[in-house]
């Protein structure tokens, strides 16, 4: 008699094993994951089957709006009822902050295809303010225009960022019969060149088939994307590309080589609004190429902005790293912690910040350990669930996260390094590019010797662009926030223009002859020795954010499913994001 095993999404911490290729976004006072595959023990072992791993039918919530440890965090498991198991796909945030849409992705192990690609329609998941939320099918415009999509094909491993003004961007990745039903088991891998666009307000896709930071015949594999507020020449920010590798657009037939890694010893940027590709060359100990990291992005009170680079893999996915870097804008400089945990290397995790300073971690597998064994290897982080604090730059050894944390400030090697700096050692890639950070390069100012103590128990934060607010109180809130943005957006322009002036007629001659030595250069590589806007914080915002109060009652089947047969297909012969 074939006995029936119930595998759970969110196992007992001492249950646990593996979790990876999942996404992760923070609603209101929640984090979500979205999609992955998970191993567990079931009566001491692992499931009899060829693959460990399983994957998750269901959207888990983790609630941050008070402090807990990762060996106890109760993580909530809510039917998933729409799109089905996926690894890797985008996950965009809903420009009313209380929702995200997904994209592209691939099926998870020991799923069938059939039915996953949604013609004239992309799967939204709406939350209610409890940690729970539904999803749904939300229908999209017809398309239109010279670059707009008449037959989407969905791709996964690709970098994807939103923006607050509601466009979703996915760059690269690859398709497969994992992602397309149409692609017969057998078939090569098609890699995707150019990026995709989504308008979350007019329902409208946009094709880009190149990207600045490639050759035309290139594709983005597994690279990473953050959105970053402040800079550039719109009020959009910009959106920068970390990571990954380039690999040749088109079919990849088995057995080819891996593409070279993508070098951060210069990093690439575009402007969201114009499509611009923009690139500047970097200092510090900057990370090596890496796929599959992760990256979370924390403005300081002060005005730079850091971001966050967290594990990864090599190119060929046999060894998985356990660094951490950060580089901070506008001085383009990388620093990397010195607080690193040698037992836990890990790639296809993801990352988010949470609270006020400190960054999660979740999932994430040893590639080094081999094949199907990484699923084994039990994560020495309970529930596989890490806290980065951010302005001390350590590990939290007994991953607690603290609610009641203070604000972020930049960390103290990022302070001593601006007081020691100024604008003239940063060597520009182009004229363009020194406009748009030199404004706010001037006006970093670290004039105490240690991070400011933030005593005020605020636990609203201005959390990518905007707050969950119930009742009439959004509607106010618009209109207070729209005005406040209009000021300072006309008395940056005013400052802006007055530092212009300034600065060329001081160094007119030599910022000449600087952006004529420094024009733009071909994007460097990396070769292999044998990876949004959500991810992100700002200081905390003066008008708090309510709640919505709206909850639904879980189904006692929550995060339940059943084992499959031992008739399974075969793992993959290429592990995901």
């Amino acid at each position: 008699m074939l006995s029936i095993i119930l595998i759970l999404d969110s196992p007992a911490p001492g249950n646990f094993s593996r979790r990876a290729h999942s996404r992760a976004i923070v609603l209101g006072n929640f984090v979500y994951i979205d999609g992955g595959e998970v191993s567990q023990f079931v009566d001491g072992g692992f499931m009899p089957d060829n693959q460990p791993s399983h994957g998750m039918n269901s959207t888990l919530s983790i609630d941050i709006s008070k402090s807990w440890t990762a060996s106890t965090v109760e993580i909530r498991a809510i039917p998933r009822n729409g799109p089905i198991m996926l690894n890797s796909e985008a996950i965009w945030l809903d420009t009313t902050c209380n929702g995200y849409y997904i994209y592209g992705g691939e099926t998870s192990y020991n799923q069938n295809s059939t039915g996953f690609q949604q013609k004239e329609m992309i799967w939204k998941f709406t939350a209610d303010g409890q940690g729970g939320g539904t999803w749904f099918l939300e229908e999209e415009a017809l398309s239109s225009g010279p670059n707009m999509i008449k037959s989407r094909q969905y791709t996964t491993n690709s970098a994807y960022a939103s923006t607050p003004n509601g466009i979703g961007f996915s760059i690269g990745g690859h398709q497969s019969r994992f992602t397309d039903p149409a692609i017969k088991a057998g078939n090569p891998r098609w890699q995707t060149p150019g990026m995709v666009s989504y308008d979350m307000r007019t329902k409208e896709w946009e094709n880009h088939t190149s990207i600045g930071m490639l050759a035309p015949n290139q594709s983005l594999e597994n690279g990473r994307a953050i959105h970053v507020p402040g800079f550039g020449p719109n009020d959009d920010g910009l959106v920068f590309v970390l990571g990954g590798a380039a690999k040749a657009a088109g079919e990849i037939p088995p057995g080819t080589a891996p593409g070279p890694l993508i070098s951060f010893t210069t990093v690439n940027f575009f402007d969201p609004v114009n499509k611009t590709w923009y690139s500047q060359a970097t200092t510090g100990e900057a990370p090596k190429g890496r796929i599959g990291h992760c990256v979370v992005g924390a403005q300081s009170p002060e005005g730079s902005f850091e971001i966050f680079v967290y594990g990864g893999a090599s190119v060929s996915y046999d060894t998985a790293f356990d660094d951490l870097y950060v580089l901070s804008l506008p001085g383009f400089h990388w620093f990397r912690a010195e607080d690193n945990r040698s037992d836990s290397q890990r790639a296809s995790g993801t990352c988010v910040v949470v609270g006020k300073r400190q960054m999660l971690t979740i999932g994430g597998v040893d590639y080094g350990k081999g094949d199907i064994k990484y699923w084994k290897d039990q994560d020495p982080l309970p529930q596989g669930l890490g806290i980065f604090d951010m302005t001390a730059m350590s590990w939290v050894r007994n991953g607690s996260y603290n609610a009641d944390a203070e604000t972020y400030q930049a960390p103290q090697v990022v302070r001593n390094w601006y007081r020691s700096q100024n604008g003239s050692t940063v060597e520009w890639s182009s004229g363009e590019v020194e406009e748009m950070f030199l404004f706010t390069y001037a006006n970093v100012s670290f004039a105490t010797d240690e991070p400011t103590s933030n005593t005020t128990n605020n636990k609203t934060g201005l959390i990518v662009g905007c707050s969950v607010a119930g009742g009439g109180s959004m509607v106010v809130l618009a209109l207070i926030c729209a005005a406040v943005l209009l000021y300072r957006r006309r008395r940056r322009s005013r400052e802006k223009a007055k530092l212009s002036s300034s600065w060329n007629g001081q160094q007119n001659e030599g910022f000449a002859a600087q952006a004529e030595k420094l024009k733009p250069k071909e994007w460097p590589l990396q070769t292999p020795a044998t990876e949004a806007y959500n991810n992100r914080y700002l200081p905390p915002a003066e008008l708090p954010g309510g709640n919505n109060h709206c909850w639904e009652l879980p189904s006692p089947e929550v995060g339940q499913h059943t084992a499959p047969s031992p008739e399974t297909k075969p793992p993959r012969a290429e592990p995901g994001a």
